[in-house]
């Protein structure tokens, strides 16, 4: 009986616990009930979604490049732009901005990144409360604009100022010699505020007004999943009960 009730249950056995078509349908309604209830009790969070759309100028930055070089600048300066949302100076904007929250849960869930490269990023803002994940995703797109923004104009400088110490070199002069110190002073200083990010990189928010935000899940899948798990529960009880039933009688 033992190895019979342990056995994997066979075709035949779920065919029979179909039969219990009635049972099956309460199963379901009952399943469907409770994740209704569930929803209405524990409703899942908000979720609104800011658009900023990033353009790398790839026809600027690498004008004649062949495919493998264009794919790993890609890669390497959508990187540099996706650090760059997720670091203190971003979230400590955000942070500014929305006041009702930290930098830990922003990082923890309550901000999303998707779709990060050459075209639309979509930036979510995730809370409990419909006006703050709004705030919470048009508080990230502004601060991750400026904060390209401001690294790109950085970086322009800062290929100035090596254009400018380039021409220096041949010069020996004592004034040379000082001028060449504060223009190194101050091309160190740009590369940390330029963050390494391409002078070519364009960044703007293509989405400010009407921000939508909707629960993250909808009362529908819930109610779906809790009779579907419903249904699952009650045919494998049923088919098992067949079998254990059928060992019974064989014994």
């Amino acid at each position: 009986m033992k190895k019979k009730l342990l056995s994997a249950p066979t075709f035949e056995s779920f065919v029979i616990a179909l039969r219990a078509w009635r049972l099956l349908l309460i199963a379901g309604l009952i399943g469907a009930l409770i994740g209704a209830a569930v929803y209405q009790l524990w409703p899942p969070p908000y979720r609104a979604m800011a658009r900023v759309v990033v353009d790398q100028n790839l026809e600027q930055a690498l004008p004649e490049a062949p495919d493998r070089e264009v794919f790993y600048f890609l890669e390497r300066e959508t990187q540099k732009l996706e650090d760059l949302a997720w670091s203190d100076e971003v979230m400590a904007q955000v942070m500014a901005k929305v006041e009702f929250t930290t930098i830990t849960q922003l990082r923890d869930g309550k901000l999303q990144l998707s779709q990060p490269g050459d075209g639309g990023w979509r930036m979510y803002g995730i809370d409990p409360l419909q006006a703050n994940a709004r705030a919470l995703a048009v508080a990230w797109a502004d601060s991750f604009t400026d904060s390209v923004q401001n690294a790109v104009m950085a970086a322009l400088e800062l290929e100035a100022v090596k254009n400018e110490l380039a021409g220096l070199q041949d010069n020996t002069s004592e004034e040379t010699q000082k001028k060449r110190l504060r223009l190194e002073e101050k091309a160190t200083e740009l590369e940390d505020l330029s963050h390494g990010i391409h002078p070519a990189v364009q960044v703007s928010r293509s989405q400010k007004k009407d921000i939508a935000a909707e629960r993250v899940s909808s009362m529908g899948a819930y109610i779906l999943a809790a009779a579907l798990s419903a249904l699952f529960l009650t045919l494998l009880f049923q088919t098992f009960s067949e079998k254990l039933s059928g060992s019974t009688i064989e014994d």
